[in-house]
């Protein structure tokens, strides 16, 4: 995948819709600048494994760069939409509107 590709994804709730991997990972941006700015990690429970600021998880064993990450033909990409979603099924994948 590049940064410019946009790959048909199947989601957990059973829609298919064509987006971006730009969109994903724009969206990835906002949401991490949104909880710092916000600080919600100081509202992350002590016994929790670690405040998740993203839209999907960089502490799996894939690593930060996501899934199959390293096998991107660019090297903008790092993104574990829909793969890796922070809080699972509930959590959300990207944001619509720019």
């Amino acid at each position: 995948q590049g940064y410019n590709s946009k790959p048909v994804t199947l989601f957990f709730d059973g829609h298919v819709a064509v987006i971006g991997t730009s969109d994903f990972m724009e969206g990835d941006t906002r949401a991490r600048v949104q909880a710092e700015n916000n600080d919600i990690c100081s509202q992350c429970p002590s016994n929790s494994s670690g405040c998740q600021t993203g839209l999907w998880s960089r502490d799996t064993p894939k690593g930060a760069n996501g899934y199959y990450g390293n096998l991107s033909y660019d090297t903008l990409v790092d993104t574990s939409a829909v793969i890796l979603t922070t809080d699972g099924a509930s959590g959300r994948d990207y944001f619509g509107a720019k």
